[in-house]
């Protein structure tokens, strides 16, 4: 099944209010998540439309994308001494 970017983006945007939602009480600010997440947001859409430019179509943008974020994700763990364990940090 493909989806859209529009249906893509509808899709983030509930899962991220639904993952605010549930992390209120939880050691970040509701501020700091919102700005986390809206960076998140901002730098997939603009890998998507680079790989898209690139030649990709949607579906592989997407992957390719998601990808190249997880990877940053990892890199900041591990500057910060938290290593992946098992897919946890």
């Amino acid at each position: 099944m493909k989806i859209t970017k529009r249906q893509l983006r509808q899709i983030i945007k509930e899962e991220r209010a639904k993952l605010l939602h549930e992390q209120a009480g939880a050691l970040l600010s509701q501020g700091t998540l919102e700005a986390l997440n809206d960076a998140l947001e901002r730098a997939y859409y603009e890998a998507i439309d680079g790989a898209m430019a690139d030649g990709l179509d949607e579906a592989e943008a997407s992957d390719a994308a998601f990808a190249a974020i997880m990877e940053e994700v990892d890199g900041f763990a591990d500057s910060m001494g938290h290593h992946n364990r098992g897919g946890r940090y």
